[in-house]
């Protein structure tokens, strides 16, 4: 392996005309966090005089150097550079504000590179889904349209950082940073080898996520085979990213590892994991060698290997998947509503399993059918507050049930898993909706109120985004403010009302759905004035309130059993 290595300053590593690093569209996007910001600029400050900040290492991917700009491709180091240009190119803003233009022209010739009429260009070009954020950053344009928010805070915060300062402290933190702050440059010129040195990096204890081990392995293999592998696979990854814009990668790679393996993945595995199938799955360079002179290998090897570039390709394919799970976004409007109650009632283990169905070929009709089984097979365990530790594994041993009778399969599996009829019952009067499970609660009311009007879904409650979970007794009954606009529920609810209602307020039997935003009087009785805005509903749910004389914790506590003796019917195999 030839590597150059040189230890460099920052100035002197931003120091030539003629380079520019360039991230590749491979690479995972910006995700730098303010902790990490504030963690560089306290440790910057806190130097003494002479002393040194390592800033740590970057691997470029290098090419024979031609006239005009010379790319390097930044196969590891991309969030360290990305947030060092960002920090130089806001102070070079922070002097031109302090009209103090001679610094930064100075900072201008670092953060710059020339193209070969001579014309300055950005040091640095990030990925297809960054670039474009990063430039409307620098230049000050459009920075309301930016995507990819991380982006935009590091620079709010680098900015708020930098704003603090005296034009003196604003000299000393630069040149701290250009001087005293170094970086290791290491240079390779064949891909294999940046990608082996990245893994050597790795292996000596640099903090990575799994997906970054797990792309550069792909690579780091694509790479000893030949070049179009490597630019296919290359190719593919970009999807895979550009199909995850937004989400967690991380998360992906375990559950879709977890499904082909059929048992529960940690992350601390995750990337060893992924490897081993990897290696045991996909044929390794030395049998694609010994085939290179067929047009498709693929006609001429075992069944059981499959080429890097078929691998990639279904792992892309997945991840498309994937993303449709999290968007809801498939082309089918029940298939994207059972995800979306999923969603609301936290059933995100479920994923693992949903996945690995949704790339199946089996009947619509069996293909919902399981989706409405998991609801209730996950309502029911988070209700009764069953221990969540065990969800991997059921949803990874799903995951290996063939299509053959699978409705049937997936039905028992999960029955012999599940609360029983009365331990639902009993448990949803007792359980508390707040916070994150308000839409838990939002979701059962919404069934129940489909249960009501002959479940004809001739209306969707949830496609309204005007309709919300209305809490009868409200949630806050001391306050001045409260009591102005919905009367004084304190004095309402009689003895012991403060200590009861936090008790109460968060139990089923105390929400319905409410459509638009209603303007309630206060009177003497708080409930009456409720029940003037419940008659205009056109929800039956809240319609029958009105019936109620009053409301009270006794009503709560009767309503919550009424409601979960429906949810019993409606959540049932």
């Amino acid at each position: 392996m030839d590597i150059k290595t040189t230890p460099l300053t920052v100035s002197q590593l931003l120091h030539s005309s003629n380079e520019q690093f360039v991230i590749p569209p491979y690479q995972r996007r910006y995700s730098w966090q303010k902790k990490q910001i504030i963690q560089l600029f306290d440790d910057l400050q806190n130097l003494s005089d002479g002393e040194k900040h390592f800033l740590g290492s970057i691997v470029c991917l290098t090419e024979s150097h031609t006239a005009g700009v010379n790319p390097l491709e930044l196969v590891d180091g991309q969030q360290r550079m990305t947030t060092l240009i960002l920090i130089l190119d806001t102070i070079k803003d922070k002097y031109e504000e302090l009209n103090d233009q001679r610094e930064a022209n100075r900072i201008e010739d670092l953060v710059t590179c020339n193209d070969i009429n001579r014309n300055p260009i950005s040091k640095i070009i990030l990925g297809d889904l960054d670039n474009s954020d990063f430039q409307k950053i620098v230049e000050q344009n459009g920075t309301s349209e930016i995507r990819n928010k991380k982006l935009l805070e590091a620079y709010q915060n680098i900015k708020d950082q930098l704003d603090l300062m005296t034009h003196d402290e604003l000299d000393s933190f630069k040149e701290k940073i250009i001087n005293n702050t170094n970086i290791v440059r290491l240079d390779v010129s064949r891909a294999k080898d940046a990608f082996k040195l990245f893994e050597t990096i790795n292996n000596r204890g640099l903090s990575l996520s799994p997906t970054d081990i797990i792309k550069n392995f792909l690579l780091g293999h694509a790479s000893l085979i030949d070049k179009n592998t490597l630019d296919q696979v290359k190719s593919e990854w970009t999807k895979i990213i550009i199909n995850m814009d937004g989400q967690n990668l991380d998360d992906f790679f375990r559950q879709y590892i977890s499904g082909r393996l059929g048992k529960k993945v940690s992350f601390t595995l995750l990337a060893d994991t992924f490897k081993k199938f990897y290696i045991e799955n996909v044929m390794n360079t030395e049998i694609l060698a010994e085939y290179k002179e067929f047009e498709d290998p693929t006609d001429n090897i075992s069944q059981n290997k499959i080429t890097p570039i078929k691998f990639i390709n279904e792992l892309r394919e997945a991840s498309e998947i994937y993303s449709k799970i999290l968007n809801r976004s498939f082309d089918d409007r029940k298939i994207n509503e059972k995800l979306f109650n999923l969603e609301r009632i936290k059933s995100f283990p479920s994923y693992t399993f949903i996945l690995n169905l949704l790339q199946r070929e089996i009947p619509r009709k069996d293909m919902l059918e399981i989706l409405r089984m998991i609801e209730v097979f996950m309502l029911r365990r988070n209700i009764c507050e069953y221990r969540t530790s065990e969800l991997d594994d059921i949803f990874s041993k799903l995951a290996t049930f063939g299509d053959d009778d699978i409705v049937n399969k997936v039905k028992v599996y999960l029955a012999e898993r599940m609360p029983s009829n009365a331990e639902f019952e009993e448990k949803i009067p007792l359980h508390d909706f707040y916070g994150q499970f308000l839409d838990r609660a939002k979701c059962m009311l919404e069934a129940i109120e489909y249960k009501l009007t002959g479940n004809t879904e001739e209306k969707r409650v949830s496609d309204s985004d005007d309709v919300h979970l209305e809490h009868i007794m409200p949630q806050t009954i001391t306050t001045k403010k409260s009591k102005e606009e919905l009367g004084n529920w304190e004095k309402y609810l009689g003895d012991q009302a403060i200590e009861k209602h936090k008790d109460y307020v968060t139990k089923i039997g105390n929400m319905t759905l409410l459509s638009g935003v209603k303007n309630i009087v206060a009177s003497n009785n708080p409930f009456e004035s409720k029940k003037e805005i419940y008659k205009e509903s056109d929800i039956k749910l809240t319609q029958e309130l009105i019936n109620y004389n009053s409301f009270g914790f006794d009503d709560v506590a009767a309503r919550s059993k009424k409601l979960a003796e429906m949810s019993t019917k409606i959540w049932n195999f």
